[in-house]
């Protein structure tokens, strides 16, 4: 991997990676999260969504939305009373409670 003269690395998403333990590889994008959690899903443990995971997509990809909602489903919110996430009958989609 290449390094620019700051030192971060030349990668698509953020500068701030995230190292999946059980796969030993660094991850910059959602795009690469996806790709591990679908290829390698009987290595994801159940603790895999936690707080650091949480704080990498909200600081390192300005996920801020899909981080601060995993840290409410995980008991980890940083704000009282935002939303939950709850299934919508009939078509699998995840949307918020209480929003409009």
């Amino acid at each position: 991997m290449e390094r620019s003269k700051n030192g971060t690395d030349f990668m698509l998403g953020s500068k701030i990676s995230f190292y999946y333990e059980r796969l030993d590889i660094y991850l910059y994008s959602l795009e690469e999260l996806g790709y591990a959690l679908g290829n390698f899903l009987c290595l994801v443990p159940e603790h895999f969504v936690n707080k650091e995971l949480c704080e990498w997509l909200i600081d390192g990809l300005s996920e801020k939305e899909l981080g601060e909602k995993l840290l409410d489903l995980k008991g980890y919110g940083r704000k009282r009373g935002a939303p939950t996430l709850s299934p919508y009958p009939g078509n699998g989609i995840l949307h918020g409670k209480g929003s409009g």
